[in-house]
């Protein structure tokens, strides 16, 4: 036997291999021309060769060898990062260093992409076959000083040390970059490339025993190799993923790739994960438990139909939740998607795991406990006596009081026991502590009302910590302000150029609404309507209580006039005037803006000389709505707001009578009927009357631009009866309201002012 030693640039002849003591078989096209090639007892002698197989390519038997054979490209990517030694290798020309040789033995692996995938390997020229671990006495290789059956090209050595063992652990090593060189193929898109990077971490770290370290380097090979401009990121995957709680795995990379779970544990499976990998898929399809009612539980599944991933809830109770097999028939049943099994024992672990870690679905069901009813009556106590932001309501008229910092409501005990018993329902004091303290979770607590600058007052009441208040109960008191922000955009769309280039700008403009504090404070004498009100009818005498029929009809009378009153000051409202001073109106606002030059110029139309009439009307509109900036003409909510003897002018010059060159009966022939309070619109733009704008002045604005400020929009329809007989003896009764109100518009450049 001749020592390989003396073979400077590796056996490339028959001889030489025979001569290594070597099992070598004749190919043509790479198909043995010998049968039995694999028997045992196979040889083949150089004479033999020399007179039959002159020509052939010759085959090495992989008995004790190892051929790593490279069929894409990107494998070589990946053999500098994890093999230790390499010092045999050979290929041909148009596809140099694709063999790797040792002395050794191993399992014989191909490594080909799922079917599911061959999309992502259509540009190779081996499609989904990615590389191949070829050994033992069943397979071959064609080696150098053989010529390539499907090219005229000679196979030869390219590096050649000996044949010669692996330093290390060479089926670890090269499953490795089999599986580096499938997740490059497959690597996710920008914008998904984190979440890629993540999974991966993700089910490595489920999957197999690798430390942080080996999964750090593995990602960020696969993220240098891939071309991603920010590899450097993906580098600490492995660390991040082994501190974060939940990790993402192979069900999430699966979704990413857009391929079926099954695909992606294949190719996992290369580095030895099969076990553990169907036992996290069937995790992952299995969601987090959420309890829904009594013995009623809420899983969400994932599965597959029809190749199409299915995400559905199901409800189980119980005992479902902790037998595998009748687990899987609800899934079947209620998802008809399929889950993978996995083993009883693991199981029932993962499912104690989710069980004690569940969660209360919000629409939890209660059964109609008395529990229930008592937390009804307590929050239907508070819907109608509302909940105040100032403690002084709790101190002096017993009201709850909702503290808005700490979220904590307290309310009085005997106003809530007064409550229940106008509602009949019968509770000892003792007991109703008792539900109050165990039920509402309320504590009794003691605390001080400041009353005056140095003046506290103790007060008494129970508390709830963490109240979660409807906002329609609440009544905010005190000081009342809003900012009003506007966006505007400009040169938002530029020429593209590979260069970040900030001309696009976005302008923030903000304004204040600070509604204004108001009040009505009525009284009245009952004497006043003893003969007027139809007292003889209503059996109503001195001393009684004020017929309801009569209440009702002061109080429609008190709120219509607050909402004429809030009509004028929307609009002509001045706070330094004699009349209409509740709060400053747009008319005020707008025209201040104007005078500083907020509203452009060409957007300030003077109004006409001797004021509008039914013969300028049309024209004075045209006006306005030339004025009107192309940005805004033509918005949803655009509108010319115009006062209502505009209105009037505006109906009767569409009605016709000869006016505006219309003719006698106007528009459509419709005469002066032709609006009959319907929708009027000019030159396309819609019109809003407004009763409280003075008679010569018009504004187009968005409706979206104007803003009308109140603490609760309910404050200004509430008003209080009060007789007064009960409390000092008169005979007067009155009538209370408290309310905030003010306006603001948000873009001055957005206005079109006729003034």
């Amino acid at each position: 036997m001749v020592d390989e030693k003396t073979y400077n640039s590796g056996p490339s002849t028959y001889e030489h291999w025979l001569d290594l003591g070597l099992t070598i078989i004749p190919c043509l096209k790479g198909v043995s021309d010998v049968k039995a090639w694999s028997s045992p007892d196979f040889k083949i002698t150089k004479e033999e060769w020399k007179q039959k197989y002159p020509n052939h390519e010759i085959a090495l038997r992989l008995d004790d060898h190892v051929d790593f054979d490279v069929d894409n490209p990107l494998v070589k990517r990946f053999i500098k990062n994890y093999l230790k030694s390499s010092p045999n290798i050979f290929g041909r020309d148009s596809n140099p260093e694709s063999h790797y040789v040792w002395k050794g033995k191993l399992t014989f692996k191909q490594f080909i992409l799922p079917a599911e995938l061959n999309d992502y390997c259509k540009i190779f020229p081996h499609g989904s076959t990615l590389c191949e671990i070829r050994t033992d006495a069943k397979h071959y290789t064609i080696v150098p000083g053989s010529m390539h059956s499907k090219a005229p090209e000679i196979v030869k050595w390219e590096k050649y040390s000996a044949l010669t063992e692996y330093p290390g652990n060479l089926n670890n090593d090269l499953r490795k970059i089999a599986l580096s060189s499938a997740l490059c193929i497959l690597y996710a898109s920008q914008g998904s490339r984190d979440a890629y990077c993540t999974a991966i971490a993700g089910a490595l770290t489920k999957q197999t025993e690798w430390n942080e370290e080996e999964i750090n380097e593995f990602i960020y090979n696969i993220a240098v190799a891939a071309n991603d401009n920010e590899s450097d990121k993906r580098r600490l995957k492995g660390t991040t993923i082994k501190k974060s709680g939940r990790k993402f795995g192979l069900p999430k990379l699966a979704e990413i790739i857009g391929c079926s779970t099954k695909a992606i544990s294949e190719i996992f499976n290369w580095v030895g994960t099969q076990q553990a990998v169907s036992e996290e898929i069937a995790q992952e399809c299995i969601g987090d438990v959420i309890e829904y009612g009594q013995d009623r539980y809420i899983i969400n599944v994932t599965g597959k139909l029809e190749g199409v991933t299915i995400k559905k809830d199901i409800i189980i109770d119980g005992p479902t939740l902790m037998n595998q097999k009748a687990f899987y028939d609800a899934v079947m049943s209620q998802a008809s998607v399929w889950i993978p099994k996995m083993k009883v024992s693991d199981f029932e672990t993962i499912m104690m795991q989710k069980f004690e870690t569940r969660t209360k679905s919000i629409h939890y069901v209660k059964e109609a406990s008395k529990e229930l009813v008592f937390i009804k009556y307590f929050k239907h106590y508070i819907k109608q006596e509302n909940a105040y932001s100032e403690k002084i309501n709790l101190l002096e008229y017993k009201r709850p009081f909702f503290d808005m910092d700490k979220k904590s409501l307290e309310f009085n005990l005997d106003a809530f026991e007064d409550f229940l018993t106008d509602k009949r329902v019968k509770i000892a004091r003792v007991d109703l502590v008792l539900q109050v303290q165990r039920i509402l979770k309320a504590k009794k607590n003691r605390g001080k009302v400041k009353i005056k600058d140095d003046q506290y007052k103790s007060c008494v009441s129970w508390k709830i910590d963490d109240y979660e208040i409807d906002m329609e109960d609440l009544i905010i008191d005190g000081e009342y302000k809003e900012v009003i922000k506007k966006l505007a955009t400009s040169s938002l769309v530029q020429p593209a150029s590979c260069d970040f280039d900030p001309t696009s700008a976005i302008t923030l403009t903000e304004r204040i609404i600070e509604p204004t504090e108001l009040q009505v404070n009525l009284q009245l004498c009952k004497y006043d309507f003893v003969n007027d009100w139809e007292s003889q009818s209503m059996g109503y005498g001195l001393g009684q209580s004020l017929p309801p029929k009569f209440s009702d009809f002061m109080i429609a009378h008190v709120a219509a006039e607050v909402a004429q009153n809030t009509e004028f000051n929307i609009w002509q409202g001045d706070t330094t005037a004699a009349t209409n001073n509740s709060f400053d109106g747009f008319q005020k606002l707008i025209a201040a803006s104007a005078a500083a030059g907020d509203i452009p110029a060409a957007q300030q139309v003077a109004a006409v000389g001797g004021g509008l009439t039914a013969l300028n009307i049309i024209t004075e509109l045209a006006r306005v709505t030339d004025a009107i900036p192309s940005s805004l003409y033509g918005k949803e909510d655009f509108f010319l707001y115009m006062g209502t003897a505009a209105a009037k002018f505006y109906v009767t010059a569409l009605g016709g009578f000869g006016a505006n060159g219309l003719g006698a009966n106007g528009v459509n022939n419709m005469g002066s009927q032709w609006w009959n309070n319907g929708s009027l619109t000019v030159n396309g733009v819609k019109i809003f009357v407004c009763p409280g704008m003075a008679d010569n002045k018009m504004y187009a604005a968005q409706r979206s631009n104007l803003y009308f400020g109140t603490g609760l929009l309910n404050s200004t329809q509430e008003v209080k009866v009060l007789d007064m007989a009960d409390l000092d003896g008169s005979n007067n009764v009155r009538m209370i309201m408290r309310f905030t109100s003010s306006v603001q518009f948000g873009v001055a450049a957005d206005l079109v002012e006729y003034a």
